[in-house]
C-alpha cells in the first residue's frame, strides 16, 4: 500500500511540475489579443511583464468620378476624379513598440484589400473595364518602406496595375491578400509603411459613360486574425 501511495504521489508531483513548466513557457512567449479591423492591436507581455504593442492603421481610398469628367472629346487621357481628403495617395502603417531590453518581439501580419459595402466595383458587370483603354483606365501602384520584410505579393508588384484585379474583393469576407510583413523591435518602436497611389483616367475619344457618376472606395488593411507575435531572448 505504501509503495502504491508513493508511486501515486510521484506521478502527481511530475504532473504539477509539467504544468508549471508549460505555464512558464506560455508566459515567456507572451499572451496575444487582436481587436478590430481598421486598427489592429496586439498586446504582448514578455518575461519581465513589460508591455509591447502592435498597432496598424488602414489605408482608406475613395474616388468619385463625375459625369462631366467622362464626356467624349479630343486630346490625350487625363487623370480625373475627386479623392476623399483630396489626395490620391493612401498610407498603411504598422508599428511595433517593445519596451523590454532583454528580449526581441517579432510579429508577422497580412495586408488585405477590400471594397466598402456601398462601393462601385471596377470590373464588375455594372462598372466594366472600358474596351480600348489598354488596362490603363483605373490603375494603382503599391510601394513599401524599408525594411524589405514587408513583401508585396508577386501579382501586385507591377507599377500602374489595373484595379480590376480587385473586382472579387467585394467586402472583407472576400478580401484579397496583397502583402505580408514581418516586424521586430527590442526596447524601441519599429514602423513599416505601405503606400498606395490610385489614378482614374478619362480617355476623351472613348465612351466611358458606364463609369460616370460612380464612387469607388475601399481600404488596404492588416488582417487582425493574421497577426502572430512572439518574443525571444
Amino acid at each position: 500500500m505504501e509503495k502504491k501511495n508513493s508511486l501515486f504521489l510521484t506521478i502527481v508531483a511530475v504532473a504539477v511540475l509539467l504544468a508549471a513548466v508549460v505555464g512558464a513557457t506560455f508566459a515567456y512567449f507572451g499572451s496575444f489579443t487582436t481587436t478590430v479591423t481598421n486598427r489592429a492591436a496586439v498586446n504582448v507581455t514578455t518575461a519581465e511583464a513589460k508591455s509591447s504593442s502592435f498597432i496598424s492603421t488602414a489605408a482608406a481610398l475613395s474616388l468619385s468620378v463625375s459625369s462631366s469628367e467622362m464626356l467624349k472629346g479630343t486630346g490625350s487621357a487625363t487623370s480625373v476624379g475627386t479623392y476623399a481628403g483630396g489626395n490620391s495617395n493612401a498610407t498603411l502603417t504598422a508599428s511595433l513598440t517593445a519596451t523590454d531590453s532583454t528580449t526581441t518581439t517579432t510579429c508577422t501580419y497580412d495586408v488585405m484589400f477590400a471594397y466598402d459595402s456601398t462601393s462601385a466595383i471596377y470590373g464588375s458587370a455594372t462598372t466594366p473595364v472600358t474596351s480600348g483603354t489598354n488596362n490603363q483606365e483605373f490603375v494603382y501602384t503599391i510601394t513599401s518602406s524599408a525594411p524589405t520584410s514587408l513583401v508585396i505579393q508577386n501579382s501586385y508588384k507591377n507599377a500602374n496595375s489595373d484595379f480590376s484585379t480587385f473586382k472579387t474583393a467585394t467586402n472583407e469576407t472576400n478580401a484579397i491578400k496583397v502583402a505580408s510583413g514581418t516586424i521586430s523591435a527590442k526596447n524601441t518602436t519599429t514602423t513599416q509603411t505601405l503606400s498606395v497611389n490610385v489614378k482614374f483616367y478619362n480617355f476623351p475619344t472613348i465612351d466611358q459613360t458606364a463609369l460616370a457618376s460612380k464612387t469607388f472606395s475601399g481600404k488596404f488593411y492588416v488582417n487582425s486574425t493574421s497577426v502572430v507575435c512572439n518574443t525571444t531572448a
